[in-house]
């Protein structure tokens, strides 16, 4: 998800959100998973529609019913619960 967003975003990105694309991908693949999501709502945040687009690309791709059971728990904060 953060390499789609990196290549659908980072290229009509507005000025003042720059700031969310500063690290390098490699960097941002390393980071700790939480930081990784927080990072990830902020985009959501600031652009639904792409975030939209990107997210449904991922979710086409070949995942098992576990995989996808977790991405759509996660998105709406069911997990642990």
């Amino acid at each position: 998800m953060i390499e789609l967003l990196y290549e659908e975003i980072l290229p009509t990105i507005e000025l003042e959100h720059k700031w969310l694309f500063t690290a390098s991908i490699e960097k941002k693949l390393a980071e700790p998973y939480p930081v990784q999501v927080a990072w990830v709502d902020s985009v959501r945040r600031l652009y639904p529609a792409q975030y939209g687009k990107c997210k449904y690309k991922v979710g086409k791709e070949n995942f098992t019913r576990q995989s996808l059971e977790y991405i759509k728990e996660t998105s709406v904060g069911m997990v642990g619960r």
